[in-house]
């Protein structure tokens, strides 16, 4: 009989400079919110929706699959191909976009300086915020479905990652 569990395997990447829990402007960065994944956010959100204000529309060349995080005026996303977006919040135009190898499902963490994410190829990703290059990848053992967090200079996350018992 085979047995198949799911492990999360918890990613410490530590000496990372410049990180920050949230945003320069104090909004929200991460997913959920904050820190402790509340999904509370001390800014208001839209009281009544008219749906003739669109104001602009995104769509990347298979659809975005992850959750967006806005930090700075900047929404990133990622995509089903593999991309990871970096959108002007305003005006909707593309800043830069960066190619991992598989699916991105999971929303990013934003600090001052980079975008932290998880990809199907089993990469995390560290990428400079204003231009999207790649500033180190680290392999874990599996898929990367979960959002990254980065607390005390450290970035966690989940890896998923099979073990079969016999």
């Amino acid at each position: 009989m085979h047995k198949v569990f799911g492990l999360l395997c918890v990613l410490l990447l530590s000496g990372l400079a410049g990180c920050h829990q949230s945003s320069s402007n104090g909004e929200a960065s991460l997913f959920r919110g904050d820190l402790f994944r509340t999904g509370y956010f001390v800014s208001h959100g839209p009281v009544q929706l008219d749906k003739q204000a669109l104001v602009w529309r995104f769509e990347g060349d298979q659809g975005l699959a992850s959750s967006p995080v806005v930090n700075a005026g900047v929404v990133f996303a990622g995509a089903y191909e593999g991309d990871v977006y970096a959108i002007d919040a305003r005006s909707g135009d593309l800043l830069w976009q960066f190619a991992t190898g598989a699916g991105v499902f999971a929303s990013p963490a934003v600090t001052a300086t980079s975008v932290y994410i998880g990809s199907d190829d089993s990469f995390v990703y560290a990428l400079d915020i204003s231009t999207g290059a790649q500033r180190w990848r680290y392999k874990t053992n599996d898929k990367v479905f979960s959002s990254p967090l980065v607390y005390g200079g450290t970035v966690y996350v989940g890896s998923l990652m099979a073990i079969c018992m016999h």
